[in-house]
Parts: C-alpha cells; structure tokens; sequence
C-alpha cells in the first residue's frame, strides 16, 4: 500500500499568483468578472490530483481582519498594495469552488493561512498521514520542512523543497530559518530586521553562534565594526522581528475526521452551474468527457459546450503580388475584408508597417510581408494600399481596434473606408460594462481559445525586447493572420446580433461607426501646443516653486525634503507641535490634501505646503509631460479612446486634454498654451446639464 500524503495548499497565495499570471491578458467573462485567479486555482486542484495522485487535499485562507501579528505591530504588512479590486470581487467564488469540489478549507480570525498551514501539516503526521506536502512558494513556510512535512513549488515543476533544498537555497537548515529571517527582516511583510545585514551575513552569523540568541550572548565576538555596531543598535527590532516570522503550529483547530479531506467527486449541478457562469469552456468540456455525459441540449451547459471542443492550431501562409489581387477581388465579391498590420510600435505617426494581414469568408487568413529583416515574399507598401484603394469605398473594411490601423495606413495614402465593422467597438455596444475588449480576452470568452502571445514573440521584458520586424517570417505570419482570422470569427458572431436589434443596430454603424471616422481625422490633425509659451511657464512656475520652499523653510527652521510625508509629519507634528488631525493605517502622520486644508485655517506653513504641491503636479503633469509629446509641427496627437466609457463619453489620453486644469490661475495659463492655427479659432463645448435640458424642452 502506497504512502498516505495531505497536500495542504495556501490558498491565499495561490489566489494572488493565479490573478497575476493573467495581468498582460486577463480572462473576463461576460458579466465582467475578472476570472483569471479562479482559471489558474482550478487548473492547480487538477495538476495535484494528475500529476501527484493527490487524494486529500485542505486549503487555508486568510481572512481579510487583521491578525495578533497586526496587533502587536500596526506596520506588519503596511507596504503591500491593496488587493486589486477586480481580485477582491471574485473571492466568494474561490470559496465556490472549494464546495463544488468538495474540498475542505479553512480561515480564522486572528491568524494567516500560514499558521492554519502548518497546524494542519503537524496535526495531520501525527494522525495517520505519512507525509504533509505544503503546497506554496513562501519561503518563510520552509521554517517547517522536516522528515514529514515538506513544501511543492509547483512553478518549479513540482519540486519537493526537504531539508536538503531548504539548505541549498539559503545555507541553513529548516530550524534557522527563523533566525535568519529575524536578522535579514524582510521587505515584503515589512519585518524590520537588522539593518546592514542581508542573507550572507546573516548565514555568516549563524553557521559560526548557531542562533540568534548565540549570535548576542557572544557580541562582543563579532569584530566587523560596523556589523557589531548595527547589531547592538536593532537588537530589539531582531527579537521583535523573530516574534513576527515565527509561524504558529499549534492553534486550536476542530479537526476529528481526517478522511473528511479525501477527494470526492465534484457536486454535479453546482459545479457544472459555476463552470458556465465562469466561461470555463475547456475544464467543462473535460468534465463532461469524464463523466462520459455528452450533452445534445446546448443550453443545459449554457451554450459554452459547443464552442469548448478543442480547437486545432491552423496553418497559415503568405501571399505575394497576384496572389493578393485574386485574394482582394474575392474579398470585394464577398462585400467584407478584415484587415489588420503588425507595427515596429503602437505610436501611429512614428511606427514602420511591418506586415498586413486579411481575412474573409470561405479563404483562409493571409499575412503579407511587408518590412521583416527576413525579405522572403517581401511586398512593397505602396503596392498594398494600391490595392486596397480599389476596394474600400465598396467593401466592408472589419477590423479590432480599426483606428489604429487605419491611421497609419492613412499616412501612406489608403482613403478612408466608406463602411467599417469595428469588432472592439461592437463588444463594447453590446456589452458596454465589461470593462476589458482586447482581442485575445474576447478570443477566450466567446471560443475557448488562447492566441498566440506576442510577448512569445519579442520577449517579456520590455530592456530586452525586440521589434516586430526581427520576428522570424512563419511565427510572424501565423500571429498576424490569426489576428485576422479571429477577428474575422467575431465579425461572424457579433454582427448578427447587432443587426437583430435596431437599436443596437442604428448606434452601432449610424453613430459609432461614423464617429469612428472623425475620431480618426481628429487625433491625425491634432492640437497645436506652443512649446515657447510652456517653457515660459516652466521658469515662471520653478521660481515660484522655490519661493514657497525658502518661506516653508523660514517658518519650519531648517531644510528638508519638502517631498517627503514622513519627514514633513515630523517637521509639522513633532519639531512645531502642531495638533495631529490624523494618522494612516500603518501609524504615521498623514498630511494628506483634507488635513493641509484643515491646518491651512490656522498654521500659514499648511498654506503654503499646498501651493507647493499644486505647483509641484502642474510642472510635473503639464508643463514636463506635454512637450515631449509634440511631432515637429508642435502639435499633441492624443488617442481618443471610443469605448473608454460605459456612458459613451469619449475619453483621451497621451495627454488626457480633458484634465487641463481650470480653477487655478497657473491652471489657465497652462490652458492657454493650447492655441488655434492662424486664421483659427479654438471653441470649446460642454454638455452643461444636457440631461435636465433634455427633460425641460421635452416636457415643456
């Protein structure tokens, strides 16, 4: 008989890793529900069951009140940033899972999911189990490995981290693992530590006084002057920190039937119910297989299960001169061509067009090799647009994102498209609260199918990556012809629904496919900045940003870094004794915008603190950040993002020319860098009231 094991798993950890897996290419679903933490939480419960044989399995979560750790230090975690919203909204439904699984988990007040982690792993060795696996990456988990209770890393294919990993990654062993950390402290967790210490002088310290109370009671041993110094300086912060990293393993758990965390099979009903609301085509497809229940009733599945078949990577090929005549003549036969180019940049007036690509009904997609160092097929641009111009005033142009593209073609002599399909645009009119409409995540929710990653192609890192034209030609051309092709499959889907509502159907191609073409016209023309004017501002608006400092200085009696909250809540709080009105949630003073206001009634230096820092955003937003947006006629291209908005509103950005501040003085002369050509005037509208005007010309 095999050994008996207990894969406990930090669910908490797991939840975070899993969302920001997705970040690049989060998985939405329809009702907007950011699914990606939940996608890879399952994905991990199948990976243990399949490649562990894993047949009990517990997960631990923290629960969002603080612990006795917060208790007995305020600033224990302080630096972390908050979860992110989308996350936080999808956590009752890792709790979902769990029961539809039948999965056992647990959370506590007053303690994290690490303590319930190891109380579990220890109860569990002394209670039948041979083993207990903590599933996790944390390494101050790896204070618990011994003979029965080790850690997987899974990102490190499964790895099973004993004492003997434990001591290759930090040189010690599991039971120094807490003086280590007590020394090094630890950023993260905000654990202060001792300062000037990190791992190697802390494995130093220890291989030769063994513990962190050796390392003390033998000080004055330690003959590096400044280490010795350091050491005596935060000893408390290293008793102190020792308290904190130290992982509690014998809580009070209600835990009498251990086979309770034997895996079951899946509740049915919920579980099926879950996998449709979430969109999880491909796991659901695979329960049914499992279960050996194929469904002939689409809507018992939701619909999801006839699109969760796995779909086979196509091969795709490039076109050269006649052939993409023939290709663009049926396109025109068939009334509508997907088009889509593949960029040296996303920066419309500078970018080089590296490749284009086409789809349309009954041929496969197309790429075309425009600019790629590899010259094979090689098709000159002048030749491509030619051809389009043939097509576009008769032709339904489709495309994802159309503006983009069309922009740049426009700079090299393609006419504006009489009829357009904009697949981005269409998401958004029929589902205008979802919030993210790129084309893979859409690719995803409505097909069940992941694209081609264009990191894949250039690389991750943005120090390391490279431009599109060095992309080997037959990666190349199946990424720019899938970009087609699926955008193509959503044409197919969304158009016909659109159509089915004439409501839809008039706002679709009566106001946003026409207002498309005058965004297009609008941020290729621009607006004209007068660059003379703003660094005119710039030394007018620096002057006075150093006369507040000088007065700041005067009332404050010394100098100090004016940027910088902790140092000003000293400055005001302590050194002037001006009354706290408030502090942050880690304990410091905060001198936020509402409690300058509240001084400013009183103490002049609040007064002044906030020009300061009025003036401060001004030079750092506008007066710096516009400049080096202009092309060399002085004028700002900013995108007009179309779908940017639930309510429609357009909104811009690089720069955001509807955040020109207005209220201030030095706000309106920033205003007045913006200037018409000669011959011109600027005329600003604004939608004063619209809604109560509406109401009053329609009642009278």
């Amino acid at each position: 008989m095999g050994e008996k094991n207990l894969y406990i798993i930090d669910g908490t950890a797991l939840i975070y890793r899993s969302f920001f897996a997705f970040i690049n290419r989060p998985l939405i679903n329809k009702n907007g529900l950011n699914t990606s933490g939940l996608y890879g939480f399952i994905n991990t419960i199948e990976k243990l069951k399949r490649d562990f044989e894993a047949e009990h399995i517990v997960f631990a979560f923290d629960k969002s009140k603080k612990t006795f750790r917060h208790k007995i230090y305020e600033e224990y975690k302080a630096t972390r940033d908050k979860m992110p919203p989308d996350l936080r909204e999808s956590l009752p439904y890792f709790h979902k899972i769990c029961d539809a699984l039948n999965i056992k988990y647990y959370e506590m007040d007053e303690y994290e999911a690490d303590d319930i982690l190891a109380t579990i792993a220890f109860r569990a060795v002394e209670n039948d189990f041979d083993n207990a696996f903590i599933v996790t990456r944390d390494k101050d988990l790896m204070q618990l490995v011994n003979e029965n209770v080790k850690l997987i890393d899974l990102h490190q294919d499964g790895l099973v981290i004993d004492r003997d990993e434990v001591f290759k990654k930090f040189e010690v062993y599991p039971e120094s693992i807490i003086d280590l950390l007590s020394l090094m402290g630890d950023k993260s967790d905000n654990i202060p530590g001792v300062k000037g210490v990190g791992q190697k002088g802390a494995v130093k310290l220890l291989n030769e006084f063994k513990t962190l109370e050796g390392i003390y009671e033998n000080i004055d041993s330690v003959k590096a002057k400044k280490l010795n110094e350091n050491l005596r300086t935060y000893e408390k912060d290293a008793f102190f920190s020792k308290k904190l990293v130290e992982i509690v393993t014998d809580i009070e758990m209600d835990i009498t039937d251990w086979d309770s965390f034997k895996v079951e099979e899946p509740n049915k009903e919920p579980w099926i119910e879950l996998l449709t609301e979430l969109e999880f085509t491909g796991i659901l497809k695979n329960y049914y297989a499992k279960i050996g229940d194929v469904q002939e009733d689409e809507s018992s599945a939701g619909g999801l299960f006839a699109t969760a078949t796995k779909i086979e990577k196509k091969e795709y090929k490039n076109i050269v001169d006649a052939e993409i005549v023939d290709y663009l003549k049926k396109a025109k036969e068939n009334g509508h061509l997907v088009l889509d180019l593949e960029t040296t940049s996303l920066d419309f007036i500078e970018t080089e067009i590296v490749g284009v690509s086409f789809a349309t009904k009954d041929l496969d997609a197309v790429y075309i090799n425009v600019a790629h160092e590899d010259e094979t097929n090689r098709v000159a641009l002048d030749f491509i647009v030619s051809e389009l111009n043939k097509l576009v005033e008769s032709t339904l142009i489709i495309g994802h994102n159309l503006r983009y593209d069309l922009k740049i073609l426009r700079r090299f002599g393609l006419v504006m498209p009489s009829n357009m399909f904009d697949t981005m645009v269409a998401a958004w009119v029929l589902n205008p609260t979802a919030g993210r409409y790129g084309l893979d995540i859409l690719t995803v929710e409505n097909f069940g199918y992941s694209m081609q990653s264009i990191t894949e192609l250039i690389g991750k890192k943005k120090s390391e990556q490279i431009t599109f034209d060095k992309v080997a030609l037959d990666e190349a051309t199946f990424y720019g012809a899938e970009d087609s092709d699926y955008t193509y499959k959503l044409y197919e889907k969304y158009a016909p629904e659109i159509n089915a509502d004439e409501g839809l159907k008039n706002i679709f191609y009566t106001i946003e496919m026409e207002l498309l073409k005058v965004i297009i016209e609008m941020e290729e023309i621009g607006i004209r900045l007068n660059v003379d004017y703003v660094n005119k501002l710039k030394l007018e608006f620096n002057a006075k940003i150093e006369s507040l400092k000088t007065l700041v200085f005067e009332i404050a009696g010394e100098e100090f870094n004016l940027s910088s909250p902790k140092k000003l809540g000293q400055i005001l709080f302590e050194k002037m004794e001006i009354p706290v009105i408030k502090k942050t949630k880690g304990g410091a003073y905060s001198t936020d915008e509402s409690v300058l206001e509240e001084l400013s009634k009183t103490y002049d230096i609040a007064k002044l603190i906030i020009d300061y820092r009025k003036l401060m955003k001004l030079v750092g937003t506008y007066i710096d950040g516009l400049v080096p947006l202009v092309d060399s006629n002085n004028r700002l291209h900013a995108s007009l993002n179309q779908i940017g908005t639930a309510t429609g509103r357009l909104s811009s950005t690089n720069p955001n020319l509807q955040n020109i501040p207005i209220k201030s003085e030095e706000g309106r002369e920033i205003r007045r860098s913006f200037v018409a050509d000669e011959g011109m005037e600027i005329i600003s509208f604004d939608y004063s009231q619209i809604e109560l005007r509406v109401m009053a010309l329609m009642s009278g």
